[in-house]
């Protein structure tokens, strides 16, 4: 019996360690890759610029195309008339 509780706290043991050296290891390869909270901000703001810049174009092309859009619209309209009326 005292082998059998031996074996088993060895074992425990054992992978308590190896999941410690594990996580150590991972802790110091993302330490030295650098990955830090300013380079993530400057991130986000770079991604954040260039969303805006996306909504402007998006903006530009409605503003480009809103003789268009009310066309379809009213297309839109008069076809759902016809359908009623059908």
């Amino acid at each position: 019996m005292k082998k059998v509780i031996i074996i088993i706290t060895s074992i425990i043991l054992c992978l308590s360690i190896g999941v410690l050296c594990y996580l150590y290891k991972e802790y110091n390869w993302y330490s030295k890759s650098g990955k830090d909270v300013s380079v993530v901000e400057k991130e986000i703001n770079n991604t954040d610029e260039e969303i805006n810049k996306k909504k402007e174009e998006i903006e530009s092309i409605k503003k480009e195309n809103s003789e268009k859009v009310e066309i379809l619209e009213t297309w839109k309209k008069e076809i759902k008339k016809v359908k009623k009326d059908s």
